[in-house]
């Protein structure tokens, strides 16, 4: 049982030394799902990088775009799970309740981050004036952070 117990626990550190941190990928690795929300969402824009961060047993896409300081973050599967922008972002990527939320209470503020807790069931999103705002996944407002 010591045996197994060894060669499970050498196997296990091989496996995790083996896997690389940051893997870049090129255009033809990119999932199509990613490349077809960017030509939607942020049209004019190109990918510029993406690449493969492991962190424990997930994995996430984290993408550059060419203008804007634009960095997105995608799950495994590939699912948009944060943006991140100097400047406002698109409509097209924030719930209209929380966009409406925002334009009413905060306004002249944009919206220039944002981000989707799946285990909390939970978006924040950042303002350009530093402010910081959680809503559920509804989109209705919980909380200034």
């Amino acid at each position: 049982m010591k045996k197994i117990l060894v060669g499970f626990l050498a196997l296990s550190l091989v496996a995790v030394t083996s896997c690389k941190k940051n893997e870049a990928m090129d255009d033809t690795q990119i999932p199509e799902p990613i490349k077809t929300y960017v030509r939607t969402n942020f049209n004019g824009n190109e990918i510029t990088e993406c690449k493969v961060e492991k962190e424990g047993f997930s994995r996430f896409y984290d993408v550059q775009l060419t203008s804007n300081s634009v960095s997105l973050r995608f799950t495994e599967t590939p699912e948009i799970q944060e943006i991140h922008s100097s400047t406002e972002l698109p409509e097209t990527v924030i719930d209209p309740a929380i966009d409406k939320y925002v334009d009413n209470n905060y306004a002249p503020s944009v919206i220039t981050d944002w981000i989707l807790d799946t285990k909390k069931k939970m978006q924040t999103v950042r303002l350009n004036n530093g402010k910081r705002l959680e809503f559920n996944s509804s989109g209705d407002f919980q909380r200034e952070l």
